[in-house]
């Protein structure tokens, strides 16, 4: 029994806690630990079970606490700002790559839902859900490895038929160029067997060596520069790689995959004022965009 607010939050799982912090990306476990405090739907109770503070306080250390306040906002206006464009598109349909351990697919109970990841949250996120959503008719997860069309066209074919919203949030952030264009192959070959389907990456995707040129500028920045990378299991240096050389980059790729894109869709910071978004919040991170694309024929 784990307890979250002082109230016993009772969760009938796998005690597999010893084995977590080996079989889970530390990557996934850190943004449940951001969540925690977002006051989103169910992200107390996953972080609880997981143990996500505890295992990115041993990765982050000493910097935990500025990280995590940082990082809380930040997190909590990605996911926003994505459900916004999500509902947006129309489509009651979604298809999420990579999903982690973001509890939105628990949240929009009037969707039909399919996530995919790798296998440990696979499993860890199907048990969860049998416990916090027990009664959602259209939710399923499925393993899937997001660089092969077979396995993301496998899981399309649980929703129902028509045109899907497919989602991906952070999860570009860390591949190679050459696994990027893998990746994006495998969404438009789903994008196509669903025409009229949409596509919709957070900006930190795109993520681009001119920004992290900006970071190393200041002390806390080369820290941040030091530490994301090691959530990952990356050096400092391959996740400088790994990132788009410029703006320019990103739309000479999208191009590439045959994507007509618009990237000026953010998050309605004053109707999101509701969530405990605070003024000086909201300026701080007014740039949580979202780049909603399209197949371009």
């Amino acid at each position: 029994m784990d307890f979250v607010g002082g109230k016993p939050v009772i969760l009938n799982l796998d005690q597999r806690k010893g084995k977590m912090e080996n079989c889970l990306s530390k990557t996934a476990l850190a943004v449940a630990c951001f969540m925690q405090n977002t006051g989103i739907q169910h992200c107390q109770e996953i972080s609880a079970y997981t143990r996500a503070a505890q295992i990115t306080q041993g990765v982050l250390g000493e910097h935990f606490g500025w990280i995590i306040e940082l990082a809380t906002m930040k997190v909590k206006l990605r996911h926003l700002a994505l459900t916004s464009a999500i509902r947006a598109t129309g489509f009651k349909r979604l298809l999420e790559v990579a999903c982690g351990l973001d509890p939105r697919g628990f949240i929009l109970t009037d969707f039909a839902v399919v996530d995919t990841d790798l296998s440990p949250i696979v499993e860890l996120k199907n048990n969860i859900a049998s416990v916090l959503i027990p009664d959602h008719p259209n939710y399923r997860v499925r393993e899937a490895d997001a660089t092969y069309a077979e396995d993301l066209l496998s899981a399309s074919q649980l929703l129902p038929p028509g045109p899907i919203t497919i989602s991906i949030a952070g999860f570009l952030t860390y591949l190679p160029m050459s696994i990027k264009h893998l990746a994006m192959q495998a969404v438009t070959s789903v994008m196509d067997s669903r025409p009229g389907s949409v596509l919709l990456v957070t900006s930190e995707d795109f993520l681009t060596r001119t920004e992290l040129d900006t970071w190393n500028e200041t002390p806390k920045g080369r820290i941040l520069l030091e530490k994301i990378p090691e959530m990952a299991g990356q050096s400092s240096r391959i996740f400088y790689n790994n990132a788009f050389p410029d703006e320019d980059a990103v739309p000479k790729f999208l191009h590439m995959h045959s994507l007509d894109f618009c990237h000026n869709r953010q998050i309605d910071l004053v109707q999101d004022f509701q969530h405990g978004i605070t003024g000086a919040d909201a300026k701080k991170f007014s740039a949580a965009k979202i780049w909603e694309m399209r197949r371009a024929w």
